[in-house]
């Protein structure tokens, strides 16, 4: 995992905690945006990582291995 969705989901996760703390001090009507920047944040991550292109080695033992059933 590169660095950049690393720190994305680890902000999401301490947004989170930050979240359900506000929630259980002030109410959920006053700490709704720091949810949604958790959602946010997490569904950025989920985004960046649906894209992610495989590593080239892994691709490499990709091709050896179609190109053996293919033969």
């Amino acid at each position: 995992m590169k660095l950049f969705p690393t720190l994305i989901f680890a902000l999401s996760v301490a947004l989170l905690i930050i979240g359900l703390h506000q929630i259980m001090t002030n109410g959920f009507a006053n700490s709704y945006w720091i949810i949604m920047f958790c959602t946010g944040f997490f569904l950025w991550f989920a985004y960046l990582k649906r894209n992610e292109k495989p590593g080239e080695k892994v691709y490499e033992k990709y091709q050896k291995i179609t190109n053996k059933k293919a033969k």
